[in-house]
């Protein structure tokens, strides 16, 4: 045996103890055990299983070394109490034992414990730690004075600088020991960043210490900005760098004012209202640095700021101190006794080197020395101290002592024109000591002055490359390089070189190469531009040569070399299966070509003309062509990758051959013609007449003619000539081409001319221009119509009031009212506001406009106000949030209401389901489900819903019901969790409905229906539509083919459906040869799959339609054998009020249906398959599969003394298969215990089984296992074979022995806390109850409070955290109480608040074996103050108190305000107001009064008073200040004066702030667009109405598309690739218009578009679009196909309607001779008294779905029966009945 030597590790760190044990006998095994300090031991595992409860912190794990097996227990985020003595044990061998001490320390390791490495220049060596990990604490390099004796060379005796290197260089060799055991440092020039002598032989001296694995991680700031001194109204950037950050840990400049310490940012985001205040983050490797700028800077901007990250474990911060100096009064802080010597002024050759000296004496303190230019009259900083401030790398600084004189060396080397000029040497301090520098660049002769560009003649430098990488396959890597000095017509390019083969993989930040595996991406850091390359899935052909390269006229280069190894490169072989046959169109139609490829990786395909090498039209997804009539669309499916090039509005010249080629090495390519043809006309139309001019108003209706006469076969159009001549289609004789859905077009005839008639309604400015009426002859004909637009409506409406703030619970229902006045054309919208003060339209008028039924709106009528009253019923913690109310008129109001969510978390969200699929018979299913926040132990099922009942299929991955065709997978993507259910030889029984549901609660849901196809007649069959593949297949026999038939019969257009499905076509056998084939395949097998194509058909009955094949088979050899009931339950006897199962087992059920009848006098059918049948809401049928066997559940819930009977289970079949089973009453006798366990005695450690004998039981009675404790109360631990208490040693089972029940209570590992006494009772009313009582000898104690919190004395609005740790609770229930006097109010139990209080709240954590209750309490106040007790629920009450008190002024004080503003008119106001001890006071922002007038209450609390649509009011809470934020936009002149923030006390505490509102401005947008609807396919237009811009402002039109915005143009560029986006601006008067269009809109373009201008703060305005389509006459989409039924079964008819709308519906009818009708139907009711018949109406995937069921078919019931809609233009569909054997039989209606 060998165990781990001694160990020390920080707290918070991962702690490996390993044991290595030979040769161990195999009945032997191996414990970890922890030794007490009394010589107790706790085990703490057993071979590799852990044994305590003890933590989640704790593992083990077994594995082998040579011939000896290793024990490994590992502790994670070690703790103080984990410190001990730790024993390797093995079992009944005590004397084999090993022992080792674990130590935990505090923080990371200190100066005495670190150890020192020194390395000589160009040398490296390997730093190795025994134990832990290699901990790097610091890097200096360079060489010390006296140590000639170290790394000795020629220039040893030199001395030179010695200090740390580089931050950056530092991190690197950090994170390549981190976590190590050891690590190899090199000392180099390249590994140490910079060289301080390079003429002297130099060395680095690692500082380093062992074991710090763990707190290395944690975070550090390596550096800060040096304190500054800046003038008022500069700009000033702060800079922090950290290291070691992770996802739950960021970093936070604040503003430390005194004891106090204001936030101004949390990582990347500002979170103070100072909007002159921001941050950056940016990301070198492995260090972030956070950039806090302040522009405009202000005297009260003077401070110390401190940067600090937010962990809560060892935080590390650093601060700056910050001088603002004021140029009328600078602070006089430099000494008398500063001298300043400077270098003469320089006369210098370009090219040449220019050293400029400046010697300092005096300087104390933090001052230092900068170098600055002076660049006309403002000054540019060059370096401070012995940091250079710019990104030159001809500039460097150099620091030194000389004869007590501090020098500052400036260098620049390869001087150019540019750097002539004053150098100015001046200190840090705020009235600087300085001298200047007159340098004078003397240019070369032969160059003329003019002709030098400064930034030309700068080289760049490639400083830094990825060092050579290896990779395996699949693996991602990255590629780096470092460059500077980059101008801006150079950049940087990526190549893989092969011999001389230079493929550029990319150049700057665009991809060059067709591999989408490869990205580039540009990091910054200070000086250096990193250009990033990302190669994704690596295969073995990415090996070789990579060079990144400047693409400057002499270019650098730095080259790697990539070697792949491991696996197999997975070659690409595509390979085109199918493409469009070559097709003939008329001018005007769709073209639409399809290309399906499979066997793509990382190249893609394009569609080309005329040849391979031709013109591009697509690549991958993208439109390649400069023509909006082309477009692309790619679907995907597991096998290959459809792409589909569409062109509308088919021309001449789009004829030709297109060409469909894969773009990897090896392309495939497939072509098709295409041809198109003409009208080919010769006729000579004439425009005789047009409308005159035209002068409308906003709002008007513009109604203009053209006269046309000659036409034959030309057509005319309507046309919009925009500027520069463009024109836009508006219409086409009667037919509207653009998509603007206000657009109408009418043809009539007037004696000889042809009239066109074009309306536009609803005119806006942007509709001013010319209008072409145009023929589309050879030589065509047009006259212009000029219409002018001018106006606009005057509506002003007013928000009067909106419902306050409101706080609710989770799971309770609420309400919001806002009254409007003054609503005329506009409406109101309500809008619930997200991040960024992002919109999601909730309701618009009286509609409800977001997904979401737990959404209402309702209109009423106040006096003169529209009252418009929004409801949300079970509200979710996610509905926490402000809910604004915002008029949709130009010159909208708005107010806004937060609600406030107590209670619950966020919920999980189901985003999307599979579409309601249709499948064939014997084809696999496959269902996905999309969740986003899916977390904790929330998770999703599938589940069948047939009716009442729901029958769960799986839960999260795991499969619930024991079906082998059912799987279930869980895979991610992006942020969704995707839940896939999969469903393998689908048949009949599988069509239904299905759930997807989360477990969360309140729990979410989606359904979808899924139906079976199938081929409708005779012998098992199905139907497979063309180019698609089937599996046919036998559930318990095998396959018979007996015909299959290809092409498509007449009337059949509801089966695979196409644009060509209703054309004709033959329907025949399949040639025998064919037929022959297809046997041979599937004859005497259970399965086979088919294709439906003209190959495997055996040709093509029908070139041009939509073909489908039609397979008959039996099973069994023709037929297959009748079902077998296999199973029943036995007869059984019940009590009344409890429940009845009966389940009914079959085998080779195949097309018959299984019912459950109850048989008294007659047979009463209760259920069929799955549908309960009977009426009685007490009946449930559940029917699941088990691999070939159909299990039918019946249900009845309670059992009542008339279900007594025989039940019987029968198949359909026309010599059906049945069993009975008996039901019976009991006689009432109520369960037993007839015997229990005796009392038992047992060791602590021990197993312990407790057994409960119980006769009796029935229906849902069960029993329960518990504890019974002094007071008689029962604590339940198990009920039935559940454990309901997280007990893991806890275990119950339950048998049936000699006709009892055995419930057996297993405890584990029994502790001295569990010994108590044991009850077993019965679940009914009357239970019966037995005891046992269990002693527990040995082992601990009873359960005591280790330790509480002492007293504790917090300020008024701070939190308090009160810890109890407690051992050996076992079972007991731990409670927080409040003691006053003899009152005690329990607080909490446990982990659970039982106060009413929300400010309470309680966790437990575990810490070893002990427990640790935690009660909280934010906010504290006076009623808080006493005594705390801490109390455990045991036999014997164990408890301890601390005190509370309240100290300081509890009056509510102001503390501080925002500072004066000065404001132009139409910026925006935020005055912020700081207060503290608030209880039941609040404040109140007063603007004051003036002269005679009086001051005016604008708020109180977060109560707006004022009737100011612009002002709002927020409050934020950052312990212990409350901070009230008053927002007043779009500020005006009446708004300038002083005001108040006061408490509301009767001692109010206030402070004062004045506001001045002076400049010029206002809102730069005049107008928008109103809210719009338009038409899918149709073209979008918006406006926006800008006045004069300030200068540099530009004006963009974005998409809010949920948490996005989305910029869609900017000015007249298109931002967007969405090239249906265009921009135009068009010039009113002084104003600019600024008009979006957005063609053939879809229903994705529905939302909010916003009109925003880029200045600051930006003016916006919004504007709501929806997508609509047109009304339609109903249309009959699908009719069942004629059937054929046997005389007494059931027949149904389907009818199947679209745009079905009010009050239009749907009869069923009989059609007799003579066409006598006979209506049996409308809409769901039924018009006939025939018992017999039913109807029922159903919504399935947007369809309305009519069922007309007729039960025990009579010959009577054959004719013709039709499905006909009562619009006035009905549409109707019939099918034909047949009845067999109809004159064999009489029936008696009954």
């Amino acid at each position: 045996m060998e165990i781990t030597s001694n160990k020390m590790v920080e707290s918070g760190a991962k702690t490996l103890l390993q044991c290595y044990v030979a040769r161990l006998p195999p009945t032997q095994t191996v414990e970890w055990r922890k030794v007490h300090s009394n010589g107790t031991q706790t085990v703490l595992t057993r071979g590799a299983m852990l044994l305590t409860a003890a933590q989640r912190r704790f593992s083990v794990e077994k594995s082998k070394f040579l011939d000896e097996d290793v024990y490994s227990l590992a502790i994670i985020m070690t703790r103080y109490s984990d410190a001990g003595d730790y024993r390797c044990a093995i079992t009944g061998m005590d004397a084999t034992t090993m022992d080792l001490t674990l130590r935990v320390k505090d923080g990371r390791a200190s100066e005495e414990e670190a150890l020192n490495e020194t390395i000589c220049e160009k040398e490296s060596t390997k730093i190795t730690c025994p134990f832990g990990g290699v901990q790097i604490l610091d890097v200096r390099y360079g060489r010390e004075a006296n140590t000639r004796s170290l790394c000795r060379g020629h220039n040893s005796g030199y001395n030179c600088t010695f200090d740390s290197i580089v931050p950056r260089k530092l991190n690197n060799i950090r994170s390549a020991c981190k976590n190590k055991t050891s690590c190899r440092v090199r000392a180099t020039f390249r590994d140490m960043g910079t060289d301080p002598c390079p003429d002297v032989q130099k060395y680095a001296t690692v500082t380093y210490a062992c074991g710090g694995i763990g707190k290395a991680d944690d975070p550090i700031i390596t550096d800060i900005t040096e304190n500054s001194l800046i003038e008022v109204g500069k700009e000033v950037h702060l800079e922090c760098l950290t290291t070691g950050l992770d996802a739950n840990t960021t970093v936070e400049w604040k503003k430390v004012m005194g004891s106090r310490e204001m936030p101004l940012s949390r990582g990347a985001r500002r979170i103070t209202s100072n909007i002159r205040l921001g941050v950056v983050e940016e990301t070198f490797r492995d260090v972030k640095v956070f950039i806090l700028m302040i522009m405009n800077t202000q005297l009260e901007d003077a401070g110390t700021y401190m940067c600090a990250t937010t962990n809560s474990d060892n935080p590390s911060s650093k601060t700056v101190t910050l001088t603002i100096g004021d140029k009328k009064n600078r602070i006089a802080d430099v000494p008398q006794t500063v001298v300043m010597t400077v270098s003469q002024p320089q006369v210098i050759d370009i090219g040449g080197n220019l050293v400029l000296e400046c010697l300092v004496s005096g300087l104390s303190g933090r001052a230092t020395v900068e170098w600055q230019k002076k660049v006309g009259v403002a000054f540019s900083l060059l370096s401070r101290g012995s940091r250079l401030l710019v990104e030159d790398q001809r500039m460097s600084i150099l620091t030194n002592i000389i004869s007590g004189q501090r020098s500052f060396t400036l260098e620049i080397i390869g001087i150019l024109a540019t750097d002539d000029g004053v150098y100015i040497c001046a200190t840090t301090h705020a009235v600087p000591v300085r001298q200047d520098i007159q340098v004078t660049v003397r240019l070369d002769p032969v160059t003329p002055a003019n002709l030098i560009e400064s930034k030309s003649l700068l080289t760049p430098v490639i400083t830094e490359i990825t060092d050579d990488r290896s990779a395996e396959v699949g693996m991602d890597i990255v590629l780096e390089c470092f460059v500077v000095e980059l101008s801006e017509s150079t950049t940087i390019e990526w190549s893989k070189v092969d011999g001389r083969n230079v493929d550029i993989l990319t150049r700057g930040l665009m991809r060059k190469t067709r591999d989408r595996r490869i990205s580039v991406q540009q990091d910054f850091f200070r000086k250096e531009k990193i250009f990033v390359l990302r190669i994704m899935d690596v295969q073995e052909n990415d090996a070789g040569t990579y060079r990144c390269q400047t693409t400057n006229s002499q270019p650098v280069q730095e080259e790697l070399k990539l070697t792949v190894s491991g696996g197999v490169s997975v070659t690409e072989d595509p390979e085109i299966s199918d493409i469009t046959r070559d097709t003939s169109v008329k001018e005007g139609d769709q073209v639409v070509l399809k290309c399906s490829v499979s066997g793509l990786k990382s190249s893609t395909v394009q569609w080309r003309k005329d040849s391979s090498s031709g013109a591009l039209l697509t690549d991958d997804e993208e439109n390649i062509i400069n023509e909006r009539r082309y477009s692309i669309e790619k679907q995907v499916s597991r096998q290959q990758m459809v792409f589909i090039l569409i062109i509308e509005d088919a021309r001449i010249k789009d004829a030709g051959v297109y060409v469909c080629v894969t773009t990897n090495r090896d392309s495939v390519q497939e072509s098709l013609q295409l041809d198109v043809e003409g009208s080919g006309s010769n006729d000579f139309p004439e425009i005789v007449q047009i409308s005159p001019r035209q002068e409308l108003s906003v709002g008007d209706n513009l109604l203009v003619r053209c006269y046309v006469s000659g036409l034959v076969d030309s057509s005319v159009e309507w046309l919009k000539v925009e500027s520069g001549n463009r024109v836009t289609v508006l219409t086409r004789d009667a037919r509207v081409i653009t998509k603007d859905q206000r657009v109408g077009v009418r043809q009539q005839r007037d004696n000889r001319d042809d009239v066109f008639t074009l309306t536009l309604t609803t005119v806006k400015a942007a509709d001013t221009g010319r209008y072409r009426c145009e023929t589309t002859n050879a030589n065509p004909m047009n006259s212009d119509v000029v219409v002018t637009v001018g106006g606009s409506s005057n509506e002003n409406p007013s928000i009067v009031e909106i419902t306050p703030k409101q706080d609710v619970n989770v799971g309770d229902n609420v309400e919001f009212e806002c009254y409007v006045d003054g609503l005329i054309t506009s409406t109101v919208e309500w809008q619930k506001l997200g991040p960024s003060n992002r919109e999601t339209v909730l309701t618009r008028g009286d509609k409800r406009i977001i997904n979401d039924r737990r959404y209402g709106i309702t209109t009423e009528k106040f006096n003169e106000e529209d009252v418009f009253v929004l409801s949300i019923t079970g509200v979710r913690a996610a509905d926490e949030a402000t809910y604004q109310c915002i008029t949709t008129n130009v010159d909208f109001v708005k107010d806004t209401v937060e609600l406030v969510v107590q209670g619950g978390s966020s919920n999980a969200v189901i985003t999307k389901v599979t579409d309601s699929p249709t499948v064939s018979l014997g084809a696999d299913l496959v269902l996905e489900c999309f969740v986003k926040d899916l977390v904790g132990a929330n998770t999703v099922k599938w589940s069948r819903v047939n009716g009442r009942i729901v029958t769960v299929l799986t839960e999260d991955d795991k499969k619930v019901i024991n079906d082998v065709r059912i799987s279930i997978i869980k895979e991610k993507f992006r942020t969704e969790d995707i839940f896939v259910l999969e469903i393998n030889g689908v048949n009949s029984n599988d069509a239904g409905t299905y759930r997807c549901e989360t477990t969360a609660s309140p729990s979410e849901s989606m359904e979808l229906t899924v139906t079976i196809r199938d081929s409708g007649n005779g012998s098992p069959g199905t139907v497979i539509c063309e180019a698609e593949t089937a599996v046919i297949r036998c559930r318990s026999e095998t396959i018979t083919l007996s015909d299959i038939k290809f092409g498509r019969e007449p009337d059949s257009k509801t089966i695979c459906q196409s644009k060509t499905s209703d054309q004709p076509c033959t329907f025949d056998s399949v040639p025998s040869g064919v037929l022959q084939n297809f046997k041979n395949l599937c004859d005497g097998k259970s399965s086979c799959s088919i294709t439906a194509s003209n190959s495997n058909m055996g040709g093509d009955p029908c070139s041009g339609t939509k073909k489908y094949a039609k397979v008959v088979f039996a099973c069994s050899g023709g037929g297959g054998n009748a079902p077998q009931i296999t199973d029943i339950t036995p007869d059984q006897s019940v009590r009344v009020g409890d429940s009845a199962v009966f389940e009914c087992s079959l085998l080779g059920l195949g097309d018959s249906a299984v019912e459950w009848q109850l048989v008294k006098r007659r047979a009463t059918v209760l259920t069929r398959d799955n549908r309960v049948i009977t009426s009685d809401p007490r009946v449930s049928i559940r029917q699941s599969a088990d691999g070939a066997t159909d299990l039918f559940t019946l249900t009845i819930r309670p059992v009542e003394e008339t279900d007594v009977g025989t039940y019987r289970c029968a198949t359909t079949d026309v010599v059906p298969v049945e069993k009975d089973t008996q039901l019976s009453i009991s006689d009432g006798r109520d369960p037993k215990i007839v015997e229990i366990t005796l009392d038992q005695t047992v060791n602590a450690g021990d197993e312990v089984l407790l057994e409960c004998y119980v006769v009796d039981l029935s229906g849902s009675t069960t029993v329960e296992w518990g504890i019974v404790d002094s007071r008689d109360r029962f604590k339940v631990l198990t009920r039935d074979t559940d454990v309901v208490v997280s007990d893991t040693n806890l275990k119950v089972e339950r048998k049936v022995q000699s006709g009892e029940d055995v419930f057996t209570l297993i405890i584990s590992n029994i502790r001295s806390v569990d010994a108590a006494d044991y009850q077993c009772q019965t679940t009914n009313s009357n239970p019966d109850k037995e005891k046992v009582i269990v002693t527990v000898k040995g082992g601990s104690s009873d359960a005591r409070i280790v330790n509480i919190t002492p007293d504790r004395t917090l300020s008024a609005g701070r939190s308090a955290v009160f810890e109890c740790t407690v051992e050996n609770v076992g079972s007991s229930a731990v409670e927080w109480q409040k003691v006053d006097g003899r009152r005690v109010t329990v607080l909490t139990t446990d982990d659970e608040r039982v106060i009413s209080d929300r400010r309470y709240s309680a966790i437990i954590e575990a810490d070893g074996a002990q427990d640790i209750y935690i009660l909280q309490i934010t906010s504290v106040k006076d009623s808080d103050v006493g005594t705390f007790r801490c109390e455990i629920q045991s036999r014997t009450p164990v408890s301890r108190e601390l005190e509370l008190k309240i100290s300081g002024d509890n009056d509510p004080k102001v503390v501080e305000v925002t500072g004066a503003q000065d404001l132009d008119i139409g910026a925006k106001l935020v005055l912020e107001c700081f207060t503290t001890g608030l209880d039941t006071d609040t404040v109140e922002w007063v603007l004051m009064g003036s002269g005679n007038s009086q001051e005016s209450v604008l708020t109180r609390g977060t109560r707006k008073l004022s009737s100011n649509t612009r002002l709002s009011i927020d409050m934020e809470f950052f312990s212990p200040e409350e901070i009230f934020i008053l927002t007043i936009t779009n500020v005006r002149t009446t708004d300038a004066g002083l005001y108040q923030c006061r408490t509301t006390n009767s001692n109010p505490s206030s402070m004062d702030v004045s506001v001045k509102i002076g400049g010029v401005g206002g809102s730069l947008i005049v107008s928008i667009s109103s809210d719009t609807a338009v038409r899918s396919g149709r073209t979008l237009l918006l406006e926006c109405t800008v006045s004069e811009l300030p200068r540099r402002t530009e004006v963009e039109w974005q998409k809010i598309d949920g948490r996005r915005t989305v910029v869609l143009t900017r000015d007249t560029q298109r931002i967007t690739d969405d090239d249906r986006v265009g921009i135009e601006i068009d010039q009113v008067g002084s104003n600019d218009v600024y008009v979006l269009t957005v063609a053939e809109v879809v229903n994705s373009d529905e939302g909010s578009y916003r009109c925003a201008t880029t200045n600051d703060p930006p003016d916006t305005k919004d504007v709501s679009v929806t997508i609509s389509g047109a009304a339609k006459d109903p249309v009959i989409v699908e009719i069942t196909v004629d059937q054929s039924v046997a005389i007494g079964n059931e027949f149904q008819l389907e009818c199947f309607v679209v745009d079905l709308g009010s009050p239009t519906t749907v009869e069923w009818q009989k059609v007799n001779s003579g066409n006598d009708i006979i209506t049996l139907t409308r809409d769901d009711r039924k018009l006939v008294s025939n018992s017999r018949l039913s109807i029922s109406r159903e919504n399935y995937q947007g369809e309305e779905l009519f069922l007309l069921s007729i039960r025990n078919a009579a010959s009577d019931d054959a004719g013709t029966y039709r499905c006909e809609t009562t619009n006035s233009n009905p549409a109707s569909e019939d099918v034909e009945v047949t009845i067999d054997g109809g004159n064999d039989v009489a029936f008696l209606s009954l």
